[in-house]
């Protein structure tokens, strides 16, 4: 969602389960409750329309997500947009539940995710492209950057509602006016205020988002982690495999404290399964406490 960067970085040990995954062509993901960091998904969901005299911020930020700061608290329009966005509204506990993560680092070069991940430059790490592995999901899934922070954040799914609206409406009249542009050289004097809006309203259920999904306590930071976020067609926590393309696998970085043993295994997986994928090392540099990628 966030970045230029479109690279996720899987890092994992010299073990036989990461050479089944890869010769699967598949990607583990799993359900919050089984990762180690007590306060995953741990954000504070706020539900409901707000009441413009006991909550009034909450009430000022829905107005600001419509664009209507100055529209007086009781106008008609105003109260009939609000009412409509109380049934769009999503769960975002029962959201939770169904969700399954795979995690990634954002930095091929992060010493400290070799360190913890990869044992220490004995394992590898595999670089995907997110755009692939997304257009070939059968289920809904996204990436998403971790925010770190040192409490808890607060995720309003009503203003999450508004956002989505709004970002329904003005794809459909920008799609509209650009239709009407081309066909009958029409031009829509409001067609960059919709794009202003939707841009906007995309920043706002973005923002929303990675409350509910993708923040952790700042001790976490040097992961500069990615997520992958699947839902899950089952009520259980079991745990799923999401396939890929060979084609989403970019590279493969292998670490140079990997045994011969292990690189032979692995090289056979990537010569017979990913042909085209680029394979360089990570080492150790001689000048400073840093990794080349070479």
């Amino acid at each position: 969602m966030n970045g230029s960067d479109r690279r996720l970085y899987k890092f994992s040990g010299p073990t036989e389960y990461a050479l089944q995954n890869l010769e699967r062509g598949v990607i583990f993901c799993q359900h919050y409750s089984a990762y180690n960091d007590p306060f995953e998904f741990w954000s504070n969901v706020q539900e409901g329309a707000p009441n413009p005299h006991k909550e009034p911020e909450r009430f000022m930020a829905a107005k600001k997500a419509w664009g209507a700061e100055r529209m007086p608290d009781d106008d008609e329009y105003l109260v009939e947009f609000f009412d409509a966005c109380v049934e769009e509204q999503p769960s975002f506990r029962k959201w939770r539940e169904s969700t399954r993560i795979a995690c990634f680092g954002s930095e091929p070069d992060n010493l400290l995710m070799w360190s913890h991940y990869a044992d220490g430059l004995r394992g590898f790490c595999l670089v995907f492209d997110d755009t692939e592995i997304l257009e070939a999901s059968p289920r809904s899934s996204f990436a998403v950057d971790v925010t770190y922070v040192d409490a808890p954040p607060n995720a309003d799914a009503f203003v999450y509602a508004i956002c989505s609206e709004l970002i329904d409406y003005n794809e459909m009249a920008i799609g509209e006016a650009e239709s009407q542009a081309k066909h009958r050289g029409k031009i829509d004097p409001f067609l960059e205020d919709h794009r202003k809006d939707l841009e906007r309203s995309i920043l706002g259920w973005q923002e929303i988002m990675q409350m509910v999904f993708a923040t952790k306590p700042i001790d976490w930071s040097y992961e500069a982690e990615r997520r992958l976020l699947v839902q899950a067609s089952t009520e259980s926590h079991d745990p799923l495999f999401l396939s890929y393309p060979s084609t989403a696998l970019r590279e493969v970085l292998i670490g140079e404290r990997m045994s011969v043993t292990f690189r032979d295994r692995l090289g056979e997986i990537i010569s017979k399964a990913y042909p085209e994928v680029l394979v360089r090392t990570a080492k150790r540099s001689p000048s400073k406490f840093r990794l080349e990628i070479k």
